[in-house]
């Protein structure tokens, strides 16, 4: 398990890295451009001298910055450390103290703002395509949810004082209120507020009993915000009882119909003017009037 654990951490490392390598090209050219341009600034002001001076006045001048390309080198070895800035800076010194104001604005700007700025690029770079690796992702959820299968499992083993493998709802309203255990939910994302909906959410064969299956797979349904799969199928099931309700209704209603009329056709009918005198003995409030007399 330790091999395939290192083998996946290499695998994740050159992954990562060859995901930067669109963000390696576009910071190895911006650095291209800015030594290009100050190489170019250097070497102007040097070759102005040599035409003047001659090489032989700064010997250095011409060492460190004699072409574009010589410049160019040596502005990238001064930014990576590959020589110390007093060698390359005391011969532009000599030369004009302007020349150094501009190298310590190529160094800070490089250094402070454009370097950091790489590193920063590179490091969200890495982190997207780790993000993206879906062996990864599912790894990672497969080893979160280990984790909260065992707390939980554990959890059950502590509360569970008689060793019978269940919890009735005396037991787990009691312990709800431990704080120790409330706590612990709260780690796992856990709303304990009302302990009788809670346990019969768990409770799922209604036997009036949790079992350490029935808590386990429970708590893990319950836990974090609900997620989208979880409102579709609530909708659908909702819609499906609408539907199944609305049927009843009409089959109800049609059965009612067929009675009403099995009872009208059966029973006599009445004269209206016995109709009418039972309505206005109701209307006053007088006993109602037997149609039999």
């Amino acid at each position: 398990l330790r091999v395939v654990r290192y083998f996946r951490s290499l695998r994740l490392l050159l992954l990562s890295v060859v995901h930067t390598m669109k963000s390696l090209a576009a910071a190895i050219l911006l650095l291209l451009i800015i030594l290009y341009v100050f190489g170019l600034i250097f070497t102007q002001a040097a070759t102005q001298f040599f035409i003047t001076d001659g090489i032989e006045a700064i010997p250095d001048l011409y060492t460190y910055y004699g072409t574009v390309g010589v410049s160019i080198f040596t502005l990238f070895k001064s930014l990576t450390n590959g020589i110390s800035w007093t060698v390359v800076v005391d011969p532009l010194m000599e030369l004009n103290w302007l020349l150094v104001v501009m190298f310590i604005i190529y160094i800070s700007f490089t250094y402070f703002a454009v370097m950091n700025v790489v590193t920063g690029v590179f490091c969200q770079t890495a982190i997207e395509s780790a993000i993206r690796d879906q062996e990864e992702v599912m790894h990672q959820q497969q080893i979160t949810k280990k984790s909260y299968v065992d707390q939980l499992t554990n959890l059950f083993k502590d509360v569970d004082a008689d060793g019978s493998g269940e919890l009735t709802i005396d037991e787990f309203e009691d312990l709800l209120h431990d704080e120790r255990l409330q706590k612990y939910c709260a780690s796992l994302d856990l709303t304990i507020d009302d302990a009788w909906a809670l346990f019969k959410l768990l409770d799922n064969d209604g036997s009036g009993a949790i079992g350490i299956d029935e808590f386990v797979s429970g708590c893990l349904r319950l836990r974090g915000a609900a997620r989208a799969v979880d409102l579709a199928l609530t909708g659908y099931q909702l819609r499906w009882i609408i539907k199944r309700f609305e049927n009843f209704m009409r089959h109800t209603d049609k059965q009612l119909s067929h009675i009403r009329e099995s009872v009208i056709g059966q029973a006599p009918l009445m004269p209206q003017s016995k109709v009418a005198l039972m309505y206005k003995a109701n209307v006053n409030g007088s006993p109602c009037w037997n149609p039999a007399n």
